[in-house]
């Protein structure tokens, strides 16, 4: 039997066009019954088999970790052969077996050793350092080789989940080259707006991946997902982070707006992770207005959650209908058609 995963494929492979695979699902799924799949599909697994797989290289990678604590000055040679040994795991893991779970483990490990190597290579002042220091003593030309060092791995491999890691080194880089110019104090007290600016930008760029995938058919799908996941805290932490540390009922005015405009921006896309990135912000304010209203503080806590939880559901179980009453009046509209298609309730 031919499945979804296999009409991706065939897009993929340049077999058929979206438009003609999203006609067959969506008669194969009316023909047989299936009428609330979910819009926002992510094929992480496999099998368990993938699982397996992953646990293989988190052991592997602790055991190259491990002789890193224990080698001394040799290291830099361990670190050196970790990132040969995961990027020839990867040769088979990512470019025979597309398998995704233990693909993103691989990802993570090579990009942590790579750090932790060009630390070395680029630092001024690397003698009596350990190598968690290393994290924080990236220079700028260390931080941009990493950077490209990682280019390097997604071009190779495709792998949707590297575009976040990337997004997060970039953000990284900005933050390098204003205190590399400026200094760290002018670094520090613009951090929020190099958060909120680098958060902008990754989510252009995921929306822009929506727009070219809206049956969402395609790995550039999966490519706006990590670019969502990535973007969305950024974004959320550069516009609110000050309201929340000082809180008053104004404060509480611009969260619950700014989540109002979070719920817009993810029912119009579809996606849930800009949302997700806002629900601690939001429970903060839950928690300011129970508390002014002289609720206990013992009983604040479980009381947020609660509601948290309660909108949480209901946005869940209510999605297709809340979509279908925002982009409705807009269906005339050329960018509606550009968003993942409304489906009946």
């Amino acid at each position: 039997m031919i499945t979804r995963d296999d009409l991706t494929a065939a897009v993929a492979d340049g077999l058929l066009s979206e438009a003609q695979a999203a006609g067959l699902i969506a008669r194969a799924e009316s023909r047989a019954g299936v009428v609330d799949a979910d819009d926002e599909r992510f094929r992480f697994l496999n099998g368990f088999n993938d699982v397996f797989l992953a646990l293989g290289i988190t052991l592997i990678a602790a055991a190259f970790v491990s002789f890193i604590f224990f080698v001394g000055n040799g290291w830099v040679v361990v670190a050196a052969t970790a990132i040969a040994a995961m990027w020839g795991l990867a040769e088979i893991v990512i470019r025979r077996y597309r398998a995704v779970l233990p693909a993103i483990f691989i990802s993570l490990a090579i990009s942590m050793f790579a750090a932790l190597l060009l630390g070395e290579v680029f630092s001024s002042a690397a003698e009596g350092r350990n190598f968690i220091d290393h994290f924080s003593h990236l220079g700028i030309a260390a931080a941009f080789s990493l950077l490209a060092f990682v280019l390097v791995f997604y071009w190779r491999f495709r792998l949707p989940f590297t575009l976040g890691t990337i997004g997060g080194l970039g953000y990284t880089c900005a933050f390098v080259v204003v205190a590399y110019f400026a200094g760290a104090k002018t670094a520090a007290a613009w951090g929020q707006i190099i958060t909120l600016c680098s958060g902008l930008v990754l989510f252009a760029a995921a929306v822009a991946y929506d727009f070219s995938d809206s049956r969402r058919l395609t790995r550039r799908s999966d490519c706006a997902f990590w670019l969502h996941i990535v973007a969305a805290p950024m974004i959320t932490h550069g516009l609110l982070a000050p309201f929340a540390t000082r809180l008053d009922m104004a404060a509480v005015l611009v969260i619950l707006a700014g989540f109002a405009f979070f719920a817009v921006a993810s029912l119009a896309l579809d996606r849930r992770a800009p949302l997700v990135s806002i629900l601690v912000y939001l429970g903060i304010a839950i928690g300011y207005v129970l508390a002014a209203v002289a609720m206990k503080s013992a009983l604040t806590i479980g009381a947020t959650l609660m509601v948290l939880g309660i909108i949480v559901v209901t946005m869940g179980l209510a999605w297709r209908p809340l979509r279908r009453m925002l982009l409705s009046p807009f269906a005339r509209f050329a960018f509606v058609g550009k968003l993942p298609p409304l489906h009946p309730a």
